[in-house]
């Protein structure tokens, strides 16, 4: 029994020892340029955006779909989600004006004046079953079977939204971003060899507007439709993506796991109109994950990193697909730590802290399950920095909100 305790002991100083050596390494500047993509979890970017070894719920459609054979109860969830940098929340009445058309062109550019924007909504633009063209995203998990012999179907539909709007100190400049994303994500996850191994998949339909950086003179602007994504710019594509992980043996109260994802298979091809050049086509990109699970009583503690885009051949960033330099791989590493305290069940806690680092930037979030027995309402917050790819080593800091009912 000592024996084994030690065991334990050593195996848990040597994990956490090398999480942090790695975690200080990286808090360095990274290249400029952020590589986005669809879907971010909340709660992952609190942790660093680090999932691909931790996915319990309906964000595993987009992380590894093989952690949906995790999922143990009936999901029903309407996400509301936003993120935003500072100056959007400080223009938030602005922000709205440029969505609803309530405000003058001429009022909402002299309110700009030498700021930049930036607004992400988790909502499903010009849907039919939403008021006024706007509905939440629904997100549904099922499993069948038990843990370590069923299996778990899984469903999202919806869309996000991006806009960045900044005018230039002088008021005579205007650059516009924009990007727009509609799918329908169908999972399926399940358990093989007693639950030590788990695997999944994720089809998925997805439209996809981006309309890259554009400066623009503000006296030629009439008015900003064709800066923002709108369902007639939407061009179609489909993806595939697969994912395992793998449940090691524990060592005493440590759980580890090692997970490996692989998504865009074949390749997101959109289909473009004749002498279009956006959206981009996104090459297969693959990920290896771990995740350490320490057993304390009540408390839980999840630590966990990410290695993504291994090829390094994401859109975002071609400038590295050559470039073999450590801040290359840096902005592929995602790490992170939660400390969870009062267990509602595998997955959640009644009050969680989140710390990380996300393409090199620290991150930090909070979750709060208020009915403390049940999730049936659940809030999120994170706070992250990117680049921006605007000024090198002068990283943007966005925050994000979430609030989810669960049926």
């Amino acid at each position: 029994m000592i024996r084994r305790h030690r065991v334990f002991q050593n195996s848990t100083l040597f994990a956490l020892g090398g999480f942090l050596t790695v975690l200080l390494g990286t808090f360095n500047l990274t290249e400029a340029g952020e590589i986005r993509r669809q879907y971010h979890s909340v709660r992952a970017l609190g942790m660093g955006n680090a999932a691909l070894a931790l996915s319990y719920d309906e964000s595993a459609l987009f992380y590894n779909p093989a952690g949906l054979a995790n999922v143990k109860t009936f999901i029903f969830q309407l996400p509301i989600e936003v993120v935003y940098n500072s100056e959007a929340s400080k223009q938030s009445s602005n922000i709205t004006s440029l969505i609803t058309k309530k405000k003058s062109l001429a009022d909402v550019l002299s309110d700009l004046k030498g700021k930049d924007i930036y607004f992400r909504t988790l909502l499903d633009f010009d849907s039919q079953f939403g008021a006024g063209g706007y509905a939440p995203n629904y997100a549904l998990a099922i499993p069948f079977g038990d843990r370590n012999s069923g299996f778990t179907l899984a469903a999202f539909y919806g869309g996000e939204q991006t806009i960045r709007f900044g005018v230039s100190s002088a008021g005579t400049q205007l650059t516009t971003e924009s990007r727009r994303d509609h799918s329908l994500n169908l999972g399926l996850g399940f358990p093989l060899a007693q639950g030590k191994w788990l695997l999944g998949v994720t089809a998925q339909q997805i439209e996809r507007c981006d309309k890259p950086s554009d400066n623009i003179s503000v006296g030629n602007v009439t008015n900003l439709t064709d800066a923002i994504c709108a369902s007639a710019d939407l061009r179609k594509g489909q993806a595939l993506h697969a994912g395992i992980q793998r449940r090691v043996a524990m060592l005493g109260g440590l759980r580890i796991t090692w997970a490996l994802t692989a998504h865009n298979i074949g390749t997101l091809k959109f289909s473009r109109k004749s002498g279009e050049t956006n959206p981009v086509d996104v090459p297969p990109e693959y990920g290896f994950g771990l995740s350490l699970q320490p057993k304390l009583g009540p408390i839980r503690w999840l630590i966990a990193a990410d290695l993504r885009d291994l090829t390094k051949t994401h859109p975002d960033d071609t400038s590295c697909k050559t470039n073999s330099s450590y801040s290359c791989w840096k902005k592929r590493m995602h790490l992170g730590a939660e400390l969870g305290f009062f267990t509602i069940d595998e997955s959640s806690s009644v009050i969680a802290f989140r710390y990380g680092f996300n393409q090199g930037y620290p991150t930090k979030g909070i979750e709060l399950n208020p009915l403390i027995f049940s999730k049936a309402i659940n809030l999120q917050y994170a706070e992250y920095q990117v680049e921006t790819a605007t000024l090198y080593g002068t990283p943007e800091t966005r925050k994000a909100l979430r609030l989810s009912m669960e049926f």
